[in-house]
């Protein structure tokens, strides 16, 4: 952190510049979100943003990139404000496509305050990507060259110019990536019993260009226009190999390829009026969007009798198109009241899907209000969202949110947040088209799923900013979960979304710190359950980091996480543990530096899981090759560090359900 003074001299009319070097800590804890500063990590060099988020505090990804928050699911993502909803696999493509080295900072917010969208019931994972607003022109290029199970590669460029009639700013990113995953599985399907193993291997490269300019109109007037496109190929081969006991058929050998050339643009139009000199504004903004997948898939199955002789094959080929179209428009007003601050606004959508020529519209509209002030040690902010949403079904839904906070003493803080929000079904989550995932295991969607209703509530306690302890707790109402389901005959599995009643509860304690003046600490553990009418199971995560600040250009980081078993419905999910190590040298004055980070150094990411419902028990055992080495360099140039346009987009809660 870098902090410029200008000093006016008594005698002559010059300007001396006096510079304050200070570093942010890891995580900071606030009244209604925690802020990890994610360039204080050095073991995020290399990484893209989807690996550096399973390092965060509470923060559990999956092999298919679903992401919780204290086990958790429900967690909406915002890319620099803005909400993304994209769906499970889109959002990790899209994550894996960025490199955490453009990454400012990661806000964490378990109970958002009314301004934001009320979708998300786990809570809103915000991505800062880096920006500044120092005149004249400025940029940063940063690059990472990766090793793993198979090498990969990152890199990109942003800039900006700006004087006092007009910000221009612009940057490319791109990223090489191959990875692989194995899976063996062990199945009873109603006393139907088979094993199989698979080996999956997916290759992506993606590119992402974006533009704006921000024209100064006048002191207290500012119109920018901003677009964002994204472009790539992704290719991936599953092969799997299924042998059943019994009956004729004994043996399958299973191959998919699939192959996809997603696009994607984003542009959105904003008016910024300061109203007064009190700091009353309001800002409009209208916002177009289209995301289009061409996902083709070819399939083939080699059957074999218990003899090994080739009784039949089974070949096909399907085509997963879709295509998204959002319309948006939004209204935002903020006005000073007293010692306090008045925010209000309004938001319209309509979004047109098509999934395999199956269209349907929904539409969306919103007001909020939202009221903060101060009263001596207390600190209030309360506010009420309504939302009617129109998708075949229509909802009409009021989400109040309340918080609370009270300076006992210099050390001590109790905090209170309260709030009820909604999440919404994926669109292809709602469309009943069936696809095949291995030989055995198929998914199809849930017309008739439910939005799904949760109220939150948190009870917390935190001394010097440094030790925090929270209580937390959840009751959901048609909580949308994936479930597998044994297919008619016993042969195949399909996996479905369902609505289902739950309760959670959750215990934080988290404590970031100096040991020396050289060594910094942060730990946070989590513990937490999901309880369904199947019963839950008390779970823990631990994240843990080290921060050695060597000398003026030397620095050291070593960290790592633990996740206990924990399970949801009928699926447990077994323990794992990885370790993390990275070293950074500053270069060029500090512009620039180069980082060397070794992730998942022992190679201990593998677990198992167990599924048991409806008939069906499954073992699994998940191989995963995550361990690799990565240097990363990183230089700026200009006055500032980086810049992007301030304008946002109104839509971006709606884009890609239907997959982008």
């Amino acid at each position: 952190m870098v902090v410029s003074l200008a000093v006016r001299g008594q005698q002559k009319d010059s300007l001396a510049a006096v510079t304050i070097t200070g570093r942010k800590p890891l995580i900071e804890r606030r009244l209604d979100k925690t802020v990890i500063n994610i360039g204080q990590r050095l073991s995020a060099s290399g990484e893209t943003v989807l690996e550096a988020l399973r390092g965060l505090p509470g923060v559990q990804v999956s092999a298919e990139g679903a992401i919780s928050l204290a086990g958790r699911a429900g967690v909406q993502v915002y890319l620099d404000g803005k909400p993304t909803y994209l769906s499970t696999e889109d959002l990790a493509a899209l994550l894996n496509g960025m490199s955490s080295a453009t990454v400012l900072r990661i806000e964490i917010m378990t109970n958002p305050p009314a301004r934001y969208g009320v979708t998300g019931t786990a809570g809103i994972i915000n991505i800062v990507r880096k920006k500044n607003s120092a005149a004249g022109f400025n940029g940063n290029v940063n690059g990472a060259l990766v090793d793993g199970y198979f090498p990969r590669y990152n890199g990109g460029v942003n800039g900006s110019y700006k004087n006092e009639r007009v910000n221009l700013s612009f940057g490319d990113t791109y990223n090489y990536s191959r990875t692989i995953f194995g899976r063996g599985l062990t199945s009873d399907i109603l006393s139907n019993e088979q094993v199989s193993d698979s080996r999956n291997v997916s290759w992506r490269r993606t590119d992402r260009t974006s533009a704006g300019i921000d024209w100064y109109l006048s002191s207290k007037t500012t119109m920018s226009l901003s677009g964002e496109a994204g472009f790539g190929v992704s290719k991936g081969e599953l092969r799997s190999v299924l042998d059943r006991k019994g009956g004729i058929v004994n043996h399958e050998d299973f191959v998919s390829r699939d192959r996809d050339r997603p696009y994607n643009y984003m542009s959105t139009l904003q008016w910024s009026q300061q109203l007064d000199g009190k700091g009353s504004s309001l800002t409009v903004d209208l916002d177009h969007s289209a995301f289009v997948n061409g996902l083709v898939q070819v399939n083939q199955g080699m059957v074999y009798d218990g003899a090994g002789h080739l009784i039949g094959d089974d070949n096909s080929v399907d085509s997963l198109w879709r295509h998204l179209q959002i319309y948006s428009a939004q209204a935002d007003y903020v006005r000073p009241v007293g010692g306090g601050r008045l925010e209000a606004g309004w938001k319209s959508s309509k979004v047109a899907v098509d999934v395999q020529d199956t269209a349907t519209i929904e539409r969306v509209d919103a007001l909020y209000g939202q009221l903060s002030r101060s009263v001596g040690r207390l600190e209030l902010q309360g506010g009420l969202r309504a939302e009617r949403w129109k998708m075949g079904r229509r909802y009409f839904q009021l989400f109040p949110t309340l918080f609370a906070g009270y300076r006992v003493d210099s050390s001590n803080t109790v905090l209170l947040r309260f709030g009820r929000r909604t999440e919404k079904p994926d669109y292809s989550e709602m469309i009943p088209l069936r696809r095949p995932l291995t030989a055995t295991l198929y998914f199809q969607g849930n017309p008739y799923l439910r939005p799904q209703l949760d109220w939150h509530g948190e009870l917390g306690w935190s001394w010097k900013n440094q030790l925090s302890v929270t209580v937390g707790a959840d009751d959901d109402h048609d909580y949308m979960r994936t479930l597998p389901f044994p297919d008619s005959g016993g042969a195949t599995i399909t996996r479905r979304p369902v609505n289902l009643d739950a309760r959670s509860w959750n215990v934080d304690i988290a404590y970031s710190g100096r040991v020396t003046k050289w060594w910094m600490v942060d730990n946070t553990i989590s513990v937490y359950s999901t309880i369904f009418s199947e019963g839950g199971m008390v779970s823990a995560d631990w994240t843990m980091s080290n921060s050695l600040r060597l000398d003026d250009r030397w620095s050291a980081e070593a960290g790592g996480e633990y996740e206990s078993k924990r399970k949801f419905v009928g699926s447990e999910f077994g323990a794992y543990w990885l370790v993390n190590l990275a070293v950074r040298r500053s270069v060029f004055d500090g512009r620039g530096s180069v980082t060397l980070a070794a992730h998942n150094i022992f190679q201990s990411e593998g677990f198992y899981s167990t599924d048991r419902y409806a008939g069906l028990y499954q073992l699994t055992e998940a191989r995963y090759y995550t361990r690799f080495v990565s240097v990363g360099v990183s230089y700026r140039w200009g006055r500032g560090k980086l810049t992007r346009s301030a304008a946002r987009s109104s839509s971006e809660e709606e884009r890609g359900r239907a997959g982008n």
